[in-house]
């Protein structure tokens, strides 16, 4: 192809986010046609070599484009290293050696809660401070707490945006892939439960092992509530760090995985099979990031189960905070209510408010739709200045 069609494009995958690399160049081919892609995974195993800032300087590459994912935390073992500080194993004068325009798209500083401004490690602080002074960079960040996070760690002179994680658009982007699920009050129309419970990191997300269960078990007794009620419920898996949910019943409650009204345990992997999965069912209740963002994307409705920063930020971007409930026991310190009831609370609601629900959820994803097409409106631009310096390059002098 011609410099107008390769770009080159970063990402970082694990079993929960298999989606996230589609519904990033999905995002790019609505917005700024249908580019040919040259892919690269940026794990540790990975490192951008020199033979990779030589093929994007080719002068065929119109683009670079990093992310999703929540590339940005120190804790990650993908982030402890001496090269670039965060999942891009990427040098910062590598970064600045890049000719063609950079765009992170859609990525989180994925700190777990803490008070205080966050501090980046020295390496870290080198890569920021690279990112920050190329000019013709558009890095996105998926939540405004991910924004008011690293705005502080540098003087920008690169373009600093708020910008929509990918999957969260996919509704819009592919029309055939919106769920119409919760409309459908049909008797015929099964009401399903989706639960999600991270335990990576549980005292960071939980606190002590008794607030860990005590958590648990106030969500499996809302769960039981919810069979009671008509629901049928799925207990979700998106890898080995979300399995102590399960185990929690199997020890405590074995009997609700018995019977006609058991809990079903639902294991996700590939990408077709994630949105397939999550067009299927009526309600999601997640504590993980993509767990919420990906059923909002295909228009599923959702229940942030709040024990991380990002989750609890993704619903108040989209304006819904209600569609949320704190798990954390230290942050509901003087609640009136208990866990449970606010769970209740939350799906009764949506359930008892379908259509509403639904058209909020399409307005939503609407104003994500705006945004990202301010900021592709940006990039595009430079793309399309760098396009016009290589085809400037390629005539011979006169």
């Amino acid at each position: 192809g011609d410099t107008s069609e390769v770009v080159r494009h970063f990402f970082a995958v694990n079993a929960g986010d298999a989606v996230l690399p589609l519904a990033v160049r999905l995002a790019f081919d609505y917005f700024l046609g249908h580019p040919a892609w040259t892919l690269r995974e940026v794990r540790k195993i990975h490192p951008v070599s020199s033979d990779d800032v030589g093929m994007a300087n080719d002068g065929r590459t119109l683009g670079i484009v990093t992310g999703g994912g929540g590339l940005f935390y120190s804790l990650n073992p993908s982030s402890k290293n001496h090269v670039s500080g965060w999942q891009w194993l990427v040098r910062p004068d590598q970064l600045l050696a890049f000719r063609p325009p950079l765009m992170l798209f859609g990525v989180g500083w994925n700190e777990f809660r803490k008070k205080g401004t966050a501090v980046p490690t020295p390496v870290l602080k080198r890569s920021i401070d690279a990112l920050a002074s190329m000019p013709t960079t558009v890095v996105g960040l998926r939540e405004q707490f991910s924004l008011d996070s690293m705005e502080p760690l540098a003087t920008w002179n690169a373009t600093l945006a708020y910008q929509p994680c990918a999957t969260t658009l996919v509704g819009a982007i592919q029309p055939c892939l919106a769920s119409r699920r919760l409309l459908d009050e049909s008797p015929a129309g099964a009401k399903i439960l989706s639960v999600n419970m991270a335990s990576d990191n549980p005292l960071l997300r939980y606190g002590s092992p008794a607030d860990f269960r005590n958590v648990l078990q106030h969500v499996v007794e809302w769960m039981r509530w919810a069979t009671e009620t008509g629901w049928t419920v799925h207990i979700v898996t998106q890898g080995s760090g979300d399995v102590d949910l399960q185990r929690f019943i199997e020890t405590k409650h074995p009997r609700l995985l018995l019977g006609p009204r058991a809990f079903h345990v639902q294991h996700l992997h590939s990408h077709a099979q994630t949105f397939e999965y999550y067009r299927s069912v009526t309600v999601v209740a997640s504590t993980r990031g993509h767990g919420i963002m990906v059923p909002f994307g295909v228009r599923t409705a959702t229940i942030s189960l709040v024990t991380h920063e990002k989750v609890a930020s993704f619903a108040k971007d989209i304006g819904h905070p209600e569609w949320s409930v704190e798990l954390t026991p230290a942050r509901r310190a003087g609640a009136s209510t208990t866990i449970g009831e606010d769970l209740r609370r939350v799906l009764t609601y949506i359930d008892t408010n379908r259509a509403k629900v639904y058209a909020e959820m399409a307005q939503a994803q609407a104003r994500l739709m705006a945004v990202t097409a301010r900021n592709m409106r940006v990039y595009g631009t430079s793309m399309m200045q760098y396009m016009s310096q290589q085809l400037t390059l390629r005539q011979p002098n006169s």
